[in-house]
């Protein structure tokens, strides 16, 4: 209907339009869930809102995002790989929710003219890196700290957890809800993502509380990761850096050296494993240890900044074109907002 419009109409900006009144619906849907919670209003109906509000944004504002990118899916695996984390590095949160800005999105521009096979590798959920690859059109990605491998270019996805672990899992689900005033995100298929709300905010779990529900023998193959905001339990032998040496042996790629970005001590073992490894400047403390042992290259520049630092460096050492234009200029509203956006995480 849109499309339709705006061939009638000659409107070039409806698309934009369209997007900001998105935008704000779904930030009031989200603070009055968010409030019903406070007040101890429906809590379970209104925390499934805030979490449709929160997915309605991001899914949004990656498919307006991926139309600045263009390109078709991949139709196979390069011997390239460049994995990619999320959080921090590609998305960051200043709408109220995670999106990319113009440097994320130069980045994977730079990519794919570079001959390079993008992999996510996240925390996020596998329903978040379903949607990423699809709107993107990425080769594929690992999701839930190394617990499944979406394969987009083979349109398969492969569970990276199994037997007992993956039952106790399902059992740690049921039990986790029974905690007082703790929230499980329905996205997570092969972890468990769980929060509490505190203000308009979630929290994560306490470690002491997890490690001692954890610590019952029908949970004893799986672990926590615990932060800020919220809290995953993973299976033990799950990890970004096991995930990332499975894909590689599926892609056939072992003798070609490959690249990682991450921010964060989960992405650690990550960029250990990888021959090209990169950190923005708002990498972690742990990061920069990693750093000091010749282990990673950390760029001045920070988030999605950083990024494009990162990508623009290793086309170099390839020998490829390190510039590249959208297929859009950002003359737009929120094509402006994209960009002064960098602007701000300098």
């Amino acid at each position: 209907m849109v499309q339709i419009y705006q061939q009638e109409s000659n409107d070039a900006s409806i698309g934009e339009r369209i997007l900001l009144h998105k935008i704000l619906y779904g930030t009031m849907v989200m603070r009055h869930a968010l409030d019903s919670i406070g007040l101890r209003k429906d809590s379970e109906n209104n925390s499934a809102r805030y979490h449709d509000a929160r997915n309605f944004l991001i899914y949004s504002m990656n498919e307006f995002c991926a139309k600045l990118v263009g390109g078709t899916k991949p139709l196979r695996w390069s011997d390239s790989l460049f994995f990619l984390d999320l959080d921090g590095v590609f998305d960051q949160d200043l709408l109220g929710f995670p999106h990319a800005t113009q440097s994320g999105l130069q980045s994977l521009a730079l990519l794919r003219a570079g001959g390079f096979s993008v992999v996510l590798n996240t925390g996020r959920s596998v329903q978040h890196v379903r949607h990423y690859c699809d709107s993107y059109g990425l080769s594929g990605g690992i999701a839930e700290f190394g617990a499944v491998f979406v394969d987009a270019v083979n349109q398969r996805e492969v569970p990276l957890t199994a037997g007992v672990p993956a039952e106790q899992l399902g059992r740690c689900r049921e039990a986790i809800k029974k905690l007082p005033g703790v929230f499980t995100d329905p996205d997570y298929e092969y972890s468990i993502r769980a929060y509490r709300y505190k203000g308009r905010a979630t929290i994560g779990l306490e470690r002491r509380e997890l490690e001692t529900f954890l610590r019952t023998p029908e949970f004893r193959h799986l672990r926590c990761i615990c932060r800020g905001p919220d809290s995953y339990i993973v299976q033990k032998r799950t990890s970004k850096a096991a995930a990332l040496r499975f894909v590689r042996q599926q892609v056939r790629t072992t003798k070609t050296p490959i690249t990682a970005i991450g921010d964060c001590q989960y992405d650690i073992e990550m960029l250990k494993a990888a021959e090209f490894a990169y950190a923005p400047g708002n990498c972690s403390r742990s990061v920069r240890q990693l750093a000091k042992q010749g282990k990673c290259r950390i760029v001045k520049e920070r988030f999605q900044n950083g990024l494009l630092a990162a990508v623009r460096h290793r086309l170099c050492v390839e020998g490829a074109p390190s510039a590249v234009e959208l297929l859009k200029s950002p003359d737009g509203l929120m094509q402006t907002l994209l960009k002064a956006a960098d602007h701000r995480i300098v």
